[in-house]
């Protein structure tokens, strides 16, 4: 990691179900073809709440040069407002996202609950890899078991109620572009 930095998310006090202070993650990664922004982040069950959050994630995006990645639980589908923006897909406020879904297209992409999953709120998104970057083996993992009595699923213990995604990322056959920072 070279550089990191966090945004936090702004909230709506007079709404109770967007009491959780919620932020965004990224770091820069070193890399052998240049760097690469990585943002993370786990948004709010408040539909309202996420397509505010979404503009301010999009916002801050676009301070950034080069391939980035946003991963993380958006506890929204993707016909979700949300989604739509960051995909490219609708406009909000006279602006759209432009982010590619990696598992877009997949099957067997769900990834909640993790005993029994039935939709997919887990997500990677990429921008600005094109000729330069590409990603492969795009999977949902199986779930993870825990051993932690405290912590109880319906069928047997696991260690999340997400199963996890996972992506590989590597220089695009065609390339020997090297980024830069």
């Amino acid at each position: 990691i070279i550089d990191w930095s966090a945004l936090r998310l702004s909230r709506d006090a007079s709404d109770w179900r967007d009491e959780h202070q919620r932020c965004i993650l990224r770091a820069t990664v070193s890399t052998p073809v240049g760097p690469i922004n990585v943002f993370t982040t786990h948004f709010t069950l408040v539909e309202e709440a996420q397509v505010r959050v979404v503009k301010e994630l999009w916002k801050w995006m676009q301070k950034f040069e080069g391939p980035q990645v946003i991963a993380g639980d958006f506890n929204c589908e993707s016909n979700s407002k949300a989604y739509k923006f960051l995909t490219g897909l609708i406009e909000l406020d006279g602006t759209r996202g432009d982010l590619k879904d990696v598992f877009e297209g997949l099957r067997e992409t769900n990834t909640f609950m993790a005993w029994k999953p039935t939709k997919r709120i887990d997500f990677f998104l990429i921008r600005n890899f094109a000729g330069v970057l590409e990603v492969s083996n795009p999977r949902v993992l199986p779930e993870a078991l825990c051993t932690d009595p405290l912590v109880t699923c319906p069928e047997e213990d696991v260690a999340s109620d997400h199963r996890a995604i996972t992506i590989q990322i590597r220089r695009a056959p065609s390339s020997s572009t090297t980024l830069s920072n």
